[in-house]
């Protein structure tokens, strides 16, 4: 068993952090070496009066190639949801928070898509990275037992 987590997981930036007022799809983020990740949204306060018309909606999306064929990850897939989705941001309450989803399919590759719904004329600052973890192959520099 490792015990240090700096050598068993990598953070992964798939998005710069932006003000937007557009949907956002993240780099393609490839699972190769890895047993899964977990995926988190990072919403800023939002300049926008946030409801059921005006919002956010964030899904995984897998895929066998990096650049195309992108679907829905079934909900048997993610860790942390009832559904593939992370859910609504749609309320002052929710914004400036992190919503995380881990993954646990098979796909090597995982995008995330952060959908607007509604006009959003003054932006909302989104950002989206991924922790890769259990390396299937150690870094040379972790001494196993």
């Amino acid at each position: 068993m490792y015990r240090d987590v700096f050598n068993r997981v990598k953070i992964e930036q798939l998005t710069d952090p932006a003000v937007t007022t557009a949907t956002v799809t993240s780099d393609a983020c490839g699972l190769a070496g890895y047993e899964g990740a977990m995926f988190s949204v990072l919403f800023g306060e939002s300049a926008d009066t946030l409801c059921a018309a005006t919002c956010w909606n964030c899904k995984l999306q897998e895929s066998d190639a990096s650049g195309s064929g992108y679907a829905d990850v079934a909900a048997a897939d993610v860790i942390g949801a009832t559904s593939d989705a992370f859910g609504a941001v749609d309320d002052a309450a929710d914004d400036d928070a992190i919503y995380s989803l881990g993954y646990k399919g098979t796909k090597p590759y995982v995008k995330v898509v952060v959908t607007k719904t509604g006009t959003h004329s003054s932006g909302t600052p989104i950002a989206i990275v991924a922790v890769k973890f259990k390396s299937v192959n150690p870094p040379s520099n972790v001494v196993t037992p």
